[in-house]
């Protein structure tokens, strides 16, 4: 699921630069763009991440409040987003969940997903606030309920509930969610904006490390382009800096590029049109938009 995401913002990354697009770098992080998060937090990082990635947003007026509980809803509602609200049919069979809720599609999405199966009795419990057992479990699910052995138990392991006790491993062993303190998970205690944004990130940049790239056909015309992580953004101090440049952290995974500019002819045979002033089968396409590119990536994929 995930992984689909990334692998599709590769390959329009990929489209972006052969069209000579180019992203510059920056120096380190000195603002993370909500009032209420500070550059040193320990969660700073991930809700830069996150919030760069599309994974979670803020609540609005500037604040992310990284100490507030997510309710199940809202959990249910982000990894709904993520999977880029795929539209569905039907309804739940949830007791608590009326019809034309906020969250309607996300929860029935995850119900039909398997993520969240409820509490059992026909409740969901949509404004329950997601204990961090339930969003280890829920995360868990979503990458696919691999197996996981060899973990340090906690001290805490007892109060672990059962349904949880595989993710939890999971979760330790690829540092995906950390110990509340040392040796103790805390598994009913709430988790926090700031938890569930830090879970995201290392499962996020785990599934990066981990997968490969897709291969492409052996021939000359594309190279390899390493992944990796680069600041992007104007500091603070900047003269005339705009309020939209704020300086985070970006993480980009391997892909293929072409190593020519795509072509006229070459954009012409997919998209029917030659936006280029001057003219020329072999020439590079000029006069690109960003929607262009998209729209050349999405035809790109089909064929």
């Amino acid at each position: 699921m995930m992984r689909n995401l990334k692998r599709f913002g590769a390959l329009l990354l990929s489209l972006v630069l052969s069209l000579s697009l180019t992203v510059p770098a920056f120096a380190a992080v000195d603002d993370t763009g909500f009032s209420d998060v500070d550059a040193d937090a320990w969660y700073a990082e991930a809700v830069m991440y996150c919030r760069e990635h599309n994974l979670m947003a803020g609540i609005g007026n500037n604040q992310f409040a990284p100490e507030s509980s997510l309710t199940r809803a809202q959990f249910a509602t982000v990894l709904y987003r993520i999977e880029g609200t795929p539209a569905v049919s039907g309804t739940d069979t949830f007791t608590d969940t009326p019809d034309g809720s906020w969250y309607s599609d996300a929860v029935l999405w995850v119900s039909q997903q398997s993520l969240i199966t409820g509490y059992g009795g026909g409740l969901f419990g949509p404004n329950d606030p997601v204990s961090r057992e339930q969003m280890t479990a829920i995360l868990w699910r979503y990458a696919g309920s691999p197996s996981a052995e060899g973990a340090t138990a906690y001290n805490d392991e007892a109060t672990i509930a059962s349904y949880a006790a595989a993710a939890v491993d999971w979760a330790s062993i690829n540092n995906i969610v950390a110990p509340l303190s040392t040796g103790v998970f805390s598994p009913k205690s709430d988790a926090t904006r700031a938890h569930v944004a830090a879970a995201l990130m290392n499962y996020s940049r785990q599934q990066n490390e981990t997968d490969s790239v897709p291969p492409v056909a052996a021939n000359n015309d594309f190279a390899l382009i390493n992944g990796g992580t680069f600041q992007m953004g104007s500091p603070a101090n900047e003269p005339e800096r705009s309020s939209d440049e704020i300086q985070h952290s970006v993480t980009v995974s391997s892909f293929y590029m072409a190593k020519t500019e795509v072509s006229q002819r070459e954009y012409q045979t997919v998209m029917g049109n030659n936006p280029s002033e001057t003219k020329g089968d072999n020439l590079p396409v000029t006069n690109i938009t960003w929607y262009d590119t998209t729209q050349y990536g999405s035809m790109i994929q089909k064929s």
